[in-house]
């Protein structure tokens, strides 16, 4: 039998300690051997039985531990174009295949460029429904369905950093389910003649979660204001540092911190994100602010016996009156049509009995004001 030599290799990530390229060859062997492709290496690796290759990240959430320095900065692999001709490639981010323990069922998994990386990728991002745009530089996986970036075109000789971020949902997280794992591949855009799909390499994740105390974000409850108004939301802080994150209805960032003041000119719900600084753990919450931009301004005089002046605000309402209804027959009322591009109006009041009756402002078939009124 011939003589067969093993042959293993450990390449460090550039710049880390924690990721590691495991090689492997079986060498002289006389029934396969290996097809050497220089300068080549994901082609020896897909093209031959007896080389093998797997680039592995393992990352392990610890509660109360912080993260070692330069965690948040190096963490980081690379994706892109090792020759000397620009080159399309296909990017797929993905769960394994056929395991119950999905990570984006239970995480936030964040994807993160540099600026060089935006301007290559940012044309296949957009529009995409299992990807979210989180700013300039990230991007959040949608869904459990693998993520195909395809036909990118990278130039020759381009390398471009890829940072992985993993933030696990403490509404979502199973405390009976520890390990994860998750693939970002790289392949050849045009498949192999002979082989079908032309693969150049890949990084595998393994994602190590600890048990932790979970905690809950809370933005408040719901509040209430007039138009111009302003208020302040105050999220309860959890019992450990982390970062507070505000967001609008639309998603976008807008403030850093445990309060935010705004005054918005419609109703507007706000997203509260709490990030706990250990590891990475969130939750969200959400707090409705209900602009009242419908109302009654002034009614004067009152108590009155002949005319009251009234002055209102129902820009931009389809429909708008005032009702007139006495405290002691609530079935029948006056009804005065009201103009919407003016504020003030001026109502009779002189046929009106002694007594104390409700002035009610109706907006498209709704009462979103009322004031007493005083008839002497």
């Amino acid at each position: 039998m011939p003589q067969k030599n093993l042959f293993w290799t450990g390449v460090t990530g550039i710049g880390t300690t924690w990721n590691n390229c495991l090689l492997a060859r079986i060498e002289n062997s006389t029934v396969d051997p290996i097809t050497v492709h220089p300068n080549d290496l994901g082609q020896d690796v897909y093209q031959n039985n007896n080389v093998s290759m797997r680039n592995c990240v393992v990352t392990n959430y610890i509660s109360g531990i912080a993260p070692p320095i330069g965690w948040d900065r190096e963490r980081f692999f690379y994706i892109g174009n090792p020759h000397d001709l620009a080159h399309n490639y296909d990017i797929i981010l993905r769960n394994p295949e056929n395991v119950k323990n999905r990570i984006t069922e239970v995480a936030e998994v964040n994807v993160q460029l540099d600026q060089q990386g935006c301007n290559l990728l940012s044309n296949s991002l957009e529009g995409r429904e299992d990807v979210r745009l989180k700013d300039n530089y990230t991007f959040s996986i949608v869904g459990n369905n693998p993520v195909s970036l395809s036909n990118i075109n990278f130039p020759s000789n381009t390398r471009l950093p890829v940072k992985i971020v993993y933030n696990f949902l403490t509404d979502e997280v199973d405390d009976n389910l520890n390990t994860y794992q998750y693939h970002v591949i790289q392949k050849n855009s045009a498949p192999h003649n002979e082989l079908g799909e032309h693969w150049t390499g890949g990084v595998h994740f393994t994602i190590n979660k600890g048990p932790r105390d979970l905690f809950n974000a809370d933005a408040g409850n719901d509040e209430e204001i007039d138009k111009w108004e302003s208020i302040t939301l105050t999220a309860e802080q959890i019992n450990e540092a982390a970062e507070y994150n505000w967001y609008d209805s639309e998603g976008n960032l807008i403030y850093t911190g445990a309060s935010l003041s705004v005054s918005p000119e419609v109703t507007e719900k706000y997203k509260l994100e709490v990030v706990a600084d250990a590891d990475g753990f969130k939750d969200y919450d959400e707090v409705e602010v209900k602009v009242n931009g419908y109302k009654i301004n002034s009614l004067s005089p009152n108590p009155a016996n002949t005319n009251v002046s009234i002055e209102y605000d129902v820009e931009g309402a389809n429909s708008a009156y005032l009702m007139i209804v006495g405290a002691s027959n609530f079935s029948t009322s006056n009804n005065y049509i009201l103009n919407s591009t003016q504020t003030q109006t001026y109502i009779d009041v002189s046929n009106y009995q002694t007594g104390i009756y409700t002035l009610a402002l109706v907006v498209d078939g709704q009462i979103v004001d009322a004031m007493a009124l005083m008839i002497q």
